[in-house]
């Protein structure tokens, strides 16, 4: 089933508090769409009972690019490059009062998701 962001689904954000995330994101290429199959966002660096895991990649190590840009155009070696590429950032939110129940993240860059 594909979800698309329409006028019913939409959520209205003019007056709501908003915080921006431009900067430097850490990112790297996808080439083989690994990164949701093999879970990386699931990266965890201690078990259950606090003992360091073994990590094969780590996001806070990856190369840096200043966000919005057009990240073809960000680095020649991406100019052509058509396929995934996997962006992170870490970033606080605090909420702003105990009825807080959700935070909602809008990506207006984005140009479309598959589900």
């Amino acid at each position: 089933m594909e979800k698309n962001a329409n006028a019913e689904t939409m959520i209205y954000d003019r007056f709501r508090k908003k915080e921006s995330l431009n900067g430097m994101w850490n990112y790297a290429v996808d080439q083989y769409d690994t990164c949701i199959s093999q879970k990386w966002y699931e990266e965890k660096y201690y078990d259950d009972g606090g003992n360091t895991l073994p990590v094969d990649y780590s996001f806070d190590r990856w190369e840096t690019m200043n966000l919005p840009c057009c990240w073809n155009t960000a680095d020649r070696t991406y100019l052509l490059y058509e396929g995934s590429m996997i962006f992170t950032r870490k970033f606080i939110y605090a909420k702003q009062n105990d009825d807080d129940e959700r935070m909602i993240l809008k990506f207006g860059g984005v140009n479309r998701i598959s589900w």
